[in-house]
């Protein structure tokens, strides 16, 4: 009873605390690898052939020099909106729920496969699967297309890589093997 309480009371935010802020991450490093829309927004040029008040002096770009008006900051045309730490949590309780399934039936199948070469085949289908069905959750859940969701799921991996190298190989000196 006392594990059971410690799991949904310690670590199952926690959890969902580190997976936010991996997704976190990997949705602002996906976004400085997307191209940079131009800060002015498209030039607007005026073509007209009739004689109106404004005549061809009149140029849009002018209000380009002009301050915008201050507000919520948002994401450059072309982004992706970055989540907030709740949102972020339910993404990855979603993804984890997801894995967890396609983990569990790549494993069972595996366990009662004989041969190395085809449990090997079918787990690296399983993590071929899984990064497809994180890509898609990620373009549900986040404004924005599949492609560009996959290029959130690979710097979450990168993410993990380097968590897992930095917290993995201090313990490994440590505790010898």
């Amino acid at each position: 009873m006392g594990a059971a309480l410690f799991g949904i009371v310690i670590i199952i935010p926690l959890v969902g605390l580190i997976g936010s802020v991996i997704i976190r991450g990997g949705v602002s490093f996906a976004n400085k690898c997307l191209p940079k829309p131009d800060p002015r927004g498209p030039r607007v040029t005026r073509y007209d052939d009739d004689d109106d008040e404004f005549g061809d002096e009149y140029d849009y770009d002018d209000w380009a020099e002009y301050d915008r008006p201050k507000g919520r900051r948002k994401p450059p045309p072309g982004a992706i909106p970055e989540p907030g730490l709740g949102h972020a949590m339910g993404i990855t309780y979603v993804l984890a729920i997801a894995q967890a399934i396609v983990s569990f039936v790549a494993q069972a199948v595996a366990r009662d496969i004989d041969d190395l070469a085809p449990a090997v085949m079918l787990i690296a289908i399983a993590i071929a699967l899984q990064f497809v069905i994180s890509a898609g959750i990620h373009a549900g859940m986040l404004p924005t297309a599949f492609g560009r969701a996959c290029l959130v799921v690979v710097f979450e991996c990168l993410i993990v890589v380097v968590i897992v190298i930095a917290v993995g190989a201090p313990l490994y000196v440590l505790l010898g093997k």
